[in-house]
């Protein structure tokens, strides 16, 4: 996280001579890999949630028998401030093994944040973990920050084996409002809803990560079980003191009301 925007990206392997003394089975028949052999489109930095690729150019740099060899990506341009990216490597399989007309199997992958970035977190969960609530409760989880409008929420939140419908959203709470297709939750359930940080998206590409060991919800795990009642009918005496405790009572109102309105923006 705070990666410079005009920094190079680099990907190291080890020496052929470090490769010669560990002895491995593998190198001796396969060899290490030939990275003259990677594609400039081999090498992928793309930021998170787009599609864009970010032009550049590749060299190879060390590589003889006793120093590391590696593998630079130059950007053509500074990388854009406050941004979310991944880079992939060889998922093309563009490299070869050096002892073997074989292709290299695999592919290297990973996030980093450029200077500026703060990434979404979660401030509010509801029903509460472990609360007991009627079928009828929608799923609500609010965050720091805007959301993107141009999906639908598909898959953001999950609930164990229930369908849910696409997401609503409350504008003044930031808040994110999914409720089960059909009649409702199933009665006399125990129930994991699960966030998934590698989808929700924030309005300017933020996201869940990097996850975070600590705050209102573990984001290194974001998952957490309630239970529901018989039917409407049956309400927990804890369950409007809840509601409260949350801070989503004024969502819940809202929802009620029918005043909330549809997360993906045409």
């Amino acid at each position: 996280q705070g990666v410079p925007l005009h920094s190079e990206l680099s990907v190291s392997f080890r020496s052929a001579a470090e490769l010669e003394a560990e002895g491995s089975y593998w190198n001796d028949i396969l060899g290490s890999p030939v990275l003259s052999t990677l594609l400039a489109t081999d090498f992928q930095i793309r930021e998170k949630f787009r599609e864009e690729v970010v032009d550049g150019r590749i060299s190879v740099r060390g590589g003889d028998d006793s120093t590391p060899r590696v593998v630079v990506f130059t950007p053509s341009e500074a990388l854009g401030p406050g941004r979310h990216y991944r880079v992939t490597v060889n998922r093309n399989r563009s490299l070869w093994h050096s002892r073997s007309e074989e292709r290299v199997q695999g592919y290297l992958s990973w996030d980093f944040f450029t200077v500026g970035y703060k990434p979404l977190r979660i401030t509010a969960i509801y029903p509460r973990p472990h609360s007991r609530v009627p079928p009828s409760t929608p799923i609500i989880v609010s965050f720091n920050r805007e959301l993107f409008r141009g999906s639908d929420g598909s898959g953001w939140v999950t609930v164990h084996g229930v369908g849910l419908k696409s997401a609503a959203y409350d504008e003044a709470s930031k808040s994110l409002v999914v409720e089960a297709q059909g009649p409702g939750l199933p009665p006399l359930a125990s129930l994991q809803v699960r966030v998934r940080a590698e989808r929700v998206c924030g309005a300017c590409g933020e996201s869940l990560l990097p996850l975070q060991a600590h705050g209102i919800l573990k984001t290194t795990s974001m998952r957490w079980r309630f239970f529901t009642t018989h039917g409407r009918s049956e309400v927990s005496r804890y369950y409007y003191n809840n509601a409260e405790s949350a801070g989503v009572a004024p969502i819940l109102k809202r929802y009620q009301e029918g005043r909330l309105t549809p997360l993906h923006k045409a």
